[in-house]
């Protein structure tokens, strides 16, 4: 396995934590709350910094020719800078502990019932479902 200098690789890791706090700050401070503000504002950056023209859809407003190497290139950028600064853990990411369900068993359930209730009552409860 190859050594690392893991001070230094945590060093990088705490800055690229700080920066994107830091950066989403100063996006909330000039009226960008939230990823879905970002977003078009985004993806013009992207079209001009990468020459790629925004085409319309169907689906969306607007976005890139993947197609194509520059329109790739604007798509992976916007999705690369709002995952950056807006970065949302996974459904699941948080790990909640919750006790495991038992599996309904019906043996069990049948030795319950047979327990509580005699043969005619089962019968007429069954009847009337």
């Amino acid at each position: 396995m190859t050594q690392f200098n893991k001070t230094a690789v945590f060093a990088v890791f705490d800055a690229a934590d700080d920066q994107s706090v830091t950066l989403a700050t100063q996006l909330m401070e000039l009226g960008i709350g939230c990823k879905d503000d970002a977003h078009p504002l985004c993806m013009e950056w992207a079209s001009k910094k990468y020459g790629a023209p925004l085409k319309k859809t169907q689906r969306s407003e607007a976005s890139f020719d993947r197609k194509t190497a520059k329109g790739n290139a604007a798509y992976i950028a916007v999705y690369r800078v709002l995952t950056f600064l807006y970065a949302v853990p996974k459904v699941g990411a948080v790990v909640k502990e919750e006790k495991a369900k038992p599996k309904f068993n019906a043996e069990k359930a049948a030795k319950a019932l047979k327990a509580r209730y005699t043969k005619a009552q089962l019968e007429k409860i069954l009847a009337a479902w």
